[in-house]
């Protein structure tokens, strides 16, 4: 077999592979939207997920790499109870699955997806994390400052 035909086979097996990662992550998304929030579908959401960014990123697919990262950061967000699935969350987060099966069928040499698209999805899933980001700094500015770094002198002479 020469790399072309290689080539072929494995972006083959990768279409499949991220199609049935699609599926569960569009079944999983459809049931979170019925208000079921537990950890266990949180997380073969956020699984789904992973598999496709780094599915992409291997093969060289580094713009559904990127732009599921963007969703697999809300999805881990929410499976660390650091934001609690919202209608609007899940509806965009269904939303941004239609825009990567277009991607996907762009890299297969379908038509290709508007980048203005592909933005306005990361921005609104930029925008229902920055609720995370405010609330993580709130956090942080609350803690006390001065406190010890756990090294004591002698160990830092050591280093």
């Amino acid at each position: 077999m020469n790399d072309t035909n290689d080539f072929a086979d494995i972006h083959e097996i990768f279409l499949e592979e991220c199609a049935e990662n699609l599926d569960v992550l569009e079944a999983g998304l459809l049931e979170l939207k019925t208000g079921i929030t537990d950890l266990d579908l949180l997380n073969n959401i956020f699984r789904a997920a992973h598999s496709i960014k780094g599915g992409a990123a291997t093969f060289g697919f580094i713009p559904i790499s990127e732009f599921t990262h963007h969703m697999e950061t809300l999805l881990d967000e929410m499976r660390n109870e650091n934001l609690q699935p919202s209608s609007e969350s899940v509806h965009i987060l269904l939303s941004c699955v239609d825009v990567l099966r277009a991607m996907m069928e762009e890299s297969n040499g379908g038509a290709a997806v508007e980048q203005s698209k592909i933005e306005n999805h990361i921005n609104q899933l930029r925008q229902i994390g920055v609720g995370v980001t405010k609330n993580e700094e709130q956090v942080t500015s609350q803690l006390p400052t001065g406190l010890p770094t756990g090294l004591l002198p002698t160990e830092l002479e050591q280093v």
